[in-house]
């Protein structure tokens, strides 16, 4: 379990990870965000890699709650929170338990059972999905604008997807760019992970693409992609995930 910590106060967010560790011992804190601004950009880049975020809701910079209206969240969210004002909004997004502070361990092992029990119940339910018949499959293309014309894009065909000024782009193996719909983690969540990887906030790449890569100062990675000469930067904190993707790990 990989799971991100959005408190704004250092011995609350202490606090839950003493008891993650003593709950789920092989747990991976990967972060902790104190802010609405620096949680925006931790799931932008990161949002993919997590399976639970704890989330207090007043924090720094304004509510919380704010966040899953601007991004899309992969994960189940457990609020943790001094207030019980909020419970009912909470919920109605993406909280899956809404926890009061002090937090008692007792409560957050029942919200932790509460996840395994739905992931485990999804996970029954993709396996039947994996075996139905092809023609109840997910979509898998997506619309593509080039020029004044709109066009069915493939997603066996596009090489990587790039996110500038807030406008997401295509780009097929050609080098042709398609302007599409939505945001780039929107879209990372309709692709199948094992063909696409979230290098950076900028880049979702897709593994068809990859000519190689190289590593650079920090433990950073340099991928060079074969559709582009844009070098695509990947983090230190991701470069063991884009190893272990492209062995197919």
């Amino acid at each position: 379990m990989r799971y991100l910590i959005v408190e704004d106060e250092g011995p609350a967010a202490e606090q839950l990870r003493r008891e993650m560790k003593a709950l789920e011992p092989g747990a991976e804190c990967v972060g902790v965000c104190e802010s609405v601004a620096a949680t925006l950009e931790f799931l932008e880049a990161q949002g993919g890699a997590l399976d639970l975020i704890l989330c207090d809701v007043q924090l720094a910079d304004g509510s919380s709650l704010e966040i899953f209206d601007r991004v899309h969240v992969p994960c189940p969210v457990v609020f943790c929170t001094a207030y019980d004002d909020y419970v009912m909004e909470a919920l109605q997004k993406v909280g899956v338990d809404y926890l009061l502070k002090p937090i008692e361990r007792g409560r957050l092992a029942l919200a932790l059972s509460k996840i395994k029990t739905l992931a485990a119940h999804f996970r029954d339910a993709a396996s039947l999905e994996a075996s139905a018949p092809a023609s109840s499959a997910a979509p898998r293309r997506l619309l593509g604008k080039r020029g004044a014309s709109w066009h069915p894009l493939s997603f066996e065909d596009i090489a990587y997807f790039v996110v500038a000024d807030k406008v997401v782009s295509a780009f097929n193996f050609d080098g042709e760019e398609y302007v599409v719909d939505g945001s780039l983690a929107e879209i990372e969540a309709r692709v199948d992970p094992r063909d696409f990887f979230r290098a950076n906030r900028r880049h979702l790449i897709a593994l068809g693409a990859v000519g190689g890569f190289r590593t650079l100062g920090k433990g950073r990675l340099r991928v060079d992609l074969r559709a582009s000469d844009e070098a695509i930067l990947v983090s230190q904190e991701n470069a063991r995930r884009f190893r272990a993707w492209l062995e197919g790990a």
